[in-house]
Order: structure tokens, then sequence, then C-alpha cells
């Protein structure tokens, strides 16, 4: 939104159909806003892994994205800096003449060990597997869990990070299964 003191920020989270679409119908004029872009993902590797098990939902994310090209294209000319989660990104999107933060690395680098080259841990016998995001079925947070219990090594801890509507299994394995680490 704008006010009379002068143009403000609109801050949109991710390449989605109803950001662009939002953003395609955003006017440029002395008083628009100034529109922030932080891509998390790139749209063709937006689908739920779910989805990509089912031939009609390829069907619709082929014909979808079709559909949307030229909506991207329309919302991303509106977008005037670009928030990314790595350079690559960079060659993929039309940033040329636009403002750009990279953040990757969104880690703390003063735990890394050169000596070892890797990142220090508190104790150096566990091996662990991360995963954060979304708890939903579709992204196959049931499958990781089950996956996890069929490793027999006592040194494995699975570490999970983030919210939705499995957090509850998530929760009741992670009591049941000291291996299994809920940090919230």
């Amino acid at each position: 939104a704008c006010s009379e003191t002068g143009p403000q920020v609109v801050l949109i989270y991710s390449l989605l159909d109803w950001n662009m679409r939002f953003l395609s119908r955003l006017p440029r004029s002395a008083t628009a806003p100034v529109v922030g872009l932080v891509v998390t993902d790139l749209p063709e590797n937006m689908v739920f892994y779910g989805d990509r098990r089912r031939p009609l939902m390829r069907l619709y994310h082929r014909l979808r994205s079709r559909c949307m090209d030229a909506t991207m294209a329309r919302g991303l000319e509106r977008v005037d800096a670009f928030i990314l989660l790595s350079p690559q990104m960079r060659s993929r999107l039309p940033c040329e003449g636009r403002r750009v933060l990279e953040l990757e690395g969104m880690v703390d680098t003063q735990l890394y060990d050169s000596q070892r080259n890797g990142f220090a841990a508190q104790d150096d016998s566990l091996n662990r597997i991360a995963y954060t995001g979304g708890l939903e079925v579709e992204l196959g947070v049931q499958d990781l869990l089950e996956a996890s219990r069929s490793i027999p090594d006592p040194n494995v801890r699975l570490v999970i990070c983030g919210d939705g509507q499995l957090r509850p299994m998530v929760e009741k394995e992670a009591a049941a299964d000291q291996r299994i680490v809920y940090e919230g």
C-alpha cells in the first residue's frame, strides 16, 4: 500500500501463481510501492513430491506452467529487488538492473572446522540427517520418518525443523525414539 508520505515496500514471498497474478496487476507509478521478491525456489521445482507420482497432477502442473508463463513474466517485470537463496537463481531470473541480495549459506560459519572439512558437532560419534520444511504428507515427511526407523545404527539422528499438519505425529515419533529430534 502507499501513503502520501511516499512509496512503501511490498515484500512478496515466493514465485507462487497467486503472487505473480497480484504483481502482474500492480501498477507502476511514482507512488506505487517498491516490490521485493523473496525467491525460495524456482517454479519448475515447486511441485509437491506426491504430485509427481500421479499422472493427472503431472499433466495439471505442465498445463499450469504453460498458462502461467505470460503472467509470470508480467509479474517479474514489476519486481524492483530480489532476495535469492542461491547465486544460481540469478541466471534464471530477470535481475539485470535490479537490486539483488543472495542469502546463500545461512549457516554459522564459525562452526566450520577446516581441519575436518566439515562442521564441528557436539558429539562426533553421531551422524545427523536434517530436514527443514513443511510437515506435510505431500512433502514425504511420513516416508522420512519410516526410513529413519529402518536405520539400525544407534548413532544416527534425524533432526526435524518445521511445522504443519504432521507436527503431532513428528512430536510423537520424537518422544518414542531418541534418534528422532524435533526442534520445532
